[in-house]
């Protein structure tokens, strides 16, 4: 009987408490343009917001779509892809509890830039465009600070893009791995940790590549020791081989 690879840590699961007023209040504390908020006026904003649940694998929003709602993710983890003329998936961005996704019309963009989907089961706040311009009238500085964040936000989309799609599949892996590693990972004795539910076609999608390919990669990752892998976690074991690959 073959021996059963174990999650290292126990697995999260969604419940009520994860969006209760204290969790959304911590939460919007930490996105960028609300950090001068004040416990009273983050009190005034959460009121504003409404809370969703969205299961593993669900669409939240669509590339195109028109732009509906400005959301903040409270709880679990939200992949953000574009979808490029030549028909490949390429992941902007992985999210975490904290940071904010979507768009509105007033904010200078109709439709989504990107599509978004439940990477985990996830808590989301969303708010639409009317109840936006009521915070932004009360607190002016969070307009201003939205300009230069949305500026930096799409360039650095800008650039992702260009380096994926015509970047090495080994080169485009590793950079995802380091993501993951950069927002999610948990040191573990010399290792870092990212425990998320991560099949090779997953990884497949979000590089552009297929499931063969993803499959090869990882398994060479694994034969030169860069990491090692199990049911719904990968562990980074060199990280400094894990940034050579991506950068060369």
């Amino acid at each position: 009987m073959t021996s059963r690879r174990t999650t290292p840590l126990a697995q999260p699961v969604l419940q009520s408490h994860h969006c209760t007023i204290d969790t959304r209040l911590e939460k919007l504390g930490l996105v960028t343009f609300f950090q001068t908020l004040d416990r009273q006026s983050l009190h005034g904003v959460n009121g504003l917001f409404r809370a969703h649940h969205v299961r593993q694998n669900d669409v939240i929003y669509r590339q195109h779509d028109k732009a509906a709602y400005l959301r903040i993710l409270v709880f679990g983890a939200v992949c953000l892809l574009h979808h490029t003329e030549s028909g490949k998936d390429i992941l902007i961005d992985l999210l975490q509890p904290g940071e904010y996704f979507g768009t509105l019309p007033l904010l200078g963009e109709d439709h989504y830039s990107e599509t978004a989907y439940a990477h985990t089961d996830c808590c989301i706040l969303a708010i639409n465009g009317t109840d936006f311009e009521q915070i932004l009238q009360s607190h002016p500085d969070i307009a201003i600070a939205l300009i230069g964040i949305n500026a930096q936000r799409l360039k650095k989309a800008r650039d992702t893009i260009r380096h994926l799609a015509s970047s090495p599949v080994e080169k485009r892996i590793a950079a995802t791995l380091l993501s993951l590693a950069h927002k999610f990972g948990i040191k573990k004795d010399e290792e870092l940790l990212v425990q998320l539910p991560l099949s090779r076609k997953n990884l497949a999608d979000i590089t552009g590549t297929t499931t063969e390919t993803a499959s090869r990669v990882m398994s060479h990752f694994q034969d030169e020791r860069i990491i090692k892998t199990g049911r719904k976690w990968v562990s980074i074991t060199n990280l400094d081989a894990l940034k050579q690959v991506s950068e060369h």
